[in-house]
């Protein structure tokens, strides 16, 4: 048993339309990063929303700390969840970032002091200090999703949900992200999910799932997934660039080192290769 177990989940969005997952099973153990990939239309921010309770599935079960969600603890089991959306100006609602921060223990009826002590430590863990009194809509993209992750590890949950939270990123501004999770991650012995479509996101997490039209067609390490590189090009995703600096080493008749490089190692491994034929 897991932190989170989905067993035998079935959507649809409606009678008329064809099932968005059909019978998807798997857990993600307590402080474990798991990545669901997927290209655009496969299913997997639909899974995000059903893991949240924002959505009921048609069949099958999710559990959450070991208790079954349903319509009457949706709410209690959601407490331990924290969700980023893709576009963080959809989930801002106070006027400053204090405000924004503090929203999440506002609902929960946190003290006043603890309140201002932890928006307080959740902006400066994510590099947001002296941003207290800044309108959220004046920042920068990748301002507005280290708030969103300061609103919710402000109330510190259990689990972090990031449903494309990346997406609209640029590649520096991506990387800053994905290094403060894992920070958090550490510190606090998160558990999280990452429902994306960017590979090199993936990199970072314990375990991938790839689904392709609502079913998981791959399961396994960040490593293991990333030697399937024409399984992965056939359903529509990406490569790493480091991945596909080997393919295109390999074209040229270059010997590379068998098994995935990440870029660091191709890195390593270029400044000491001669690349000889």
């Amino acid at each position: 048993m897991g932190i989170i177990d989905v067993n035998h989940l079935k959507f649809k969005y409606s009678e008329e339309l064809p099932e968005i997952l059909k019978d998807i099973t798997f857990n993600v153990q307590q402080g474990e990063w798991l990545a669901i990939v997927g290209h655009n239309g496969s299913g997997k921010s639909t899974l995000a929303k059903l893991v949240d309770g924002l959505l009921e599935p048609e069949s099958g079960e999710i559990k959450i700390l070991g208790e079954t969600l349903t319509d009457n603890n949706v709410w209690q089991l959601r407490e331990n969840i924290g969700l980023v959306f893709q576009n963080p100006d959809n989930q801002f609602v106070g006027a400053t970032v204090a405000d924004d921060v503090a929203f999440g223990m506002e609902n929960r009826a946190f003290k006043r002091e603890t309140m201002q002590s932890r928006v307080k430590d959740a902006l400066s863990q994510v590099g947001m200090t002296g941003f207290e009194a800044r309108e959220p809509g004046s920042l920068s993209g990748g301002q507005k999703q280290r708030v969103a992750i300061a609103g919710i590890i402000a109330v510190l949950p259990k689990i972090l949900i990031l449903d494309e939270a990346t997406s609209m990123l640029d590649p520096k501004g991506r990387e800053e992200i994905l290094k403060i999770i894992r920070k958090l991650k550490d510190e606090h012995d998160l558990t999280v999910i990452s429902i994306t479509h960017d590979i090199e996101e993936a990199s970072h997490a314990n375990r991938v799932l790839v689904i392709n039209d609502g079913v998981i067609v791959e399961e396994g390490t960040p490593e293991n997934i990333f030697e399937k590189e024409n399984e992965l090009l056939n359903i529509g995703l990406d490569i790493p660039y480091s991945a596909r600096l080997k393919r295109s080493l390999k074209a040229l008749g270059v010997s590379v080192p068998d098994g995935y490089l990440n870029d660091k190692e191709m890195s390593d491994w270029l400044c000491q290769s001669r690349l000889t034929k």
